[in-house]
């Protein structure tokens, strides 16, 4: 079987194996009142204490893009 990882940004991501594997529970998607993104941020910050540049590496994302989604996610 031959697959790969793609991340949010549509880049092929080379090095997948060398980045640690996380769970994200559907359960923690269910706040309406949040996006996928804080969710999965603010699940992430919170059960893993994984700091904002770690967060960002794994989704792909800036770290001052996953700081902005804490505090959004941290508001509601």
């Amino acid at each position: 079987m031959v697959f790969m990882i793609i991340n949010c940004n549509g880049l092929i991501l080379d090095d997948y194996k060398n980045l640690p594997t996380f769970s994200v529970p559907v359960s923690a998607l269910t706040d309406r009142k949040l996006g996928v993104l804080e969710s999965v941020v603010k699940f992430l910050k919170e059960n893993y204490e994984l700091n904002y540049s770690e967060i960002g590496r794994l989704l792909g994302r800036d770290p001052r893009t996953v700081w902005t989604a804490y505090s959004r996610g941290k508001k509601n």
